[in-house]
């Protein structure tokens, strides 16, 4: 994987708020792997050899089949709803990859799917009113894997006021869906444009979101990087829906490197009261406990959170554990309950609490999470809204 870009800052409270020049330690196997390596895996199908196009190929398989997608751009939208696998030949990350023009839903009854080693990237710049919320991969279904795919450079445009909504990378929505993982992505390069002055003339992104009563959702080993909108921005978030009552449980959010949103590098998130918190756009925030989701059903750890707010929780009621993760400094977060904190903020709202420590010294994964042990640096419980 290539280095990310170097470190660049924007105005905060503090003097500066440190977006973190680290290069991912996240080992993405899948996308450096060879051709041959994947042309070695058992094909039930490929596409276009025995079907043109990708849907077509799904709608001719049986449960359990690996579909395998030749290089080339396929321009369409693919609903799964069958146990089958859909699998690039190329790595995703390459000059030759099998590139979807389009998006991919999983429904209720593809139960045991998974996508691997695709290269998502629609062309289409999604206005205001698009419904329902565009995703690279929609998961409605348990037991799914996406994995070692690149989902990137999604465009949306919601100045016309016809409606606002999110940009997903992955959305794992619905009760009932359980035991879905998202591991060793790429996700990137979002853009969500608008006007932030009119309400609902913008809208946000969501690198990962799990949402309603999903449940033993795992997320790990993924990068999240370079989303901007005029709204807010997620990289992996957890939320409620108005149409499920229920809230997800069970979430593991390991190993993750989180970079590059909403960090004014493209929108002035810091342009108006107390540093831009509180009015669009927002600041972004690698992860994140959104309306009515409960922060004790997240394990949050071995993250670099390299966002402005490398955490932020809504929830008043629960506190959300995000020990051993990497905050940008050795000295751990900004934050009222650590002082000499110099790191990226764990912003709790309301009444919200973050339990942050220990905290890392060096970038994920590291085995050094020893920050605030024992040197009087932070509790590591505290409550910093009222700034």
């Amino acid at each position: 994987m290539s280095q990310l870009p170097s470190s660049q800052t924007v105005v905060s409270r503090r003097a500066v708020l440190k977006r973190g020049a680290v290069a991912s330690a996240i080992s993405i196997a899948g996308l450096s792997a060879s051709s041959g390596a994947a042309a070695a895996q058992r094909c039930n199908i490929v596409v276009p050899d025995d079907y043109g196009t990708i849907q077509d190929a799904v709608n001719g398989a049986n449960n359990g089949d690996t579909i395998c997608i030749r290089q080339g751009t396929y321009d369409e939208d693919v609903t799964v709803n069958k146990a089958v696998t859909l699998r690039g030949r190329n790595s995703p990350n390459g000059n030759n990859p099998a590139a979807l023009d389009g998006q991919i839903e999983i429904t209720q009854d593809g139960e045991g799917a998974s996508v691997r080693r695709l290269h998502i990237s629609p062309s289409e710049t999604f206005l205001g009113g698009t419904f329902p919320d565009p995703a690279g991969v929609l998961v409605k279904a348990s037991d799914v894997v996406i994995e070692n795919t690149v989902i990137e450079d999604f465009n949306a445009d919601l100045s016309n006021g016809e409606g606002n909504f999110t940009l997903h990378g992955v959305q794992v929505f619905g009760a009932g869906v359980s035991d879905v993982t998202v591991r060793n992505n790429v996700i990137r390069g979002f853009k969500s444009d608008g006007d932030a002055t009119t309400w609902p003339n913008y809208g946000g992104i969501a690198g990962v979101k799990a949402q309603a009563g999903v449940e033993n959702v795992t997320i790990e080993e993924n990068e999240i990087t370079d989303h901007h909108s005029i709204g807010w921005v997620w990289g992996v978030v957890l939320t409620s829906s108005d149409s499920d009552s229920g809230v997800p449980t069970d979430i593991t959010v390991e190993k993750n490197h989180i970079s590059g949103l909403n960090d004014s590098s493209v929108y002035d998130v810091f342009a108006s009261a107390n540093d831009g918190r509180d009015a669009a756009p927002y600041p972004g925030s690698a992860f994140g406990i959104d309306a009515h989701a409960d922060a004790s059903e997240a394990t949050v750890r071995q993250n670099n959170l390299l966002a402005p707010n490398g955490v932020e929780s809504k929830d008043g009621d629960g506190t959300l554990v995000a020990e051993c993760n990497w905050w940008d400094d050795r000295s751990g977060p900004t934050h009222d309950d650590n002082p000499d904190g110099e790191g990226i903020w764990a912003l709790e709202r309301g009444s919200a609490t973050v339990d942050y420590t220990p905290w890392l010294i060096a970038p994920a994964p590291s085995n050094a999470c020893v920050g605030g042990k024992g040197g009087g640096i932070g509790n590591g419980v505290g409550n910093s809204a009222n700034q």
